[in-house]
């Protein structure tokens, strides 16, 4: 597996702004998945931990991590509330 800082730093842009656009429209929440957004983003397979962990990077107190095993990472992000609340992890 291997690391990219611009897959990175994509996968959290494309994340932030869904939620801000959840948030726009009142949703409650989102869930996002590592092979939907790979998919989405045509990022290739050997920079699925590069996905991981920036997909775990924008976990806010609340979130919840739905799935996750060696195939498939699933996460809930909140977007009711998107100030005031801490990153739980920063990678």
């Amino acid at each position: 597996m291997y690391f990219d800082k611009d897959v990175n730093q994509k996968v959290r842009d494309v994340i932030n702004w869904k939620k801000g656009e959840a948030h726009a429209m009142d949703w409650l929440y989102i869930e996002a998945d590592d092979v939907s957004l790979m998919e989405e983003l045509s990022i290739a397979k050997k920079y699925r931990t590069t996905v991981l962990l920036a997909m775990t990077n924008c976990l806010l107190e609340g979130d919840v991590v739905l799935l996750d095993n060696k195939d498939y990472y699933a996460v809930r992000y909140y977007v009711d509330k998107l100030e005031g609340r801490t990153r739980t992890v920063d990678l």
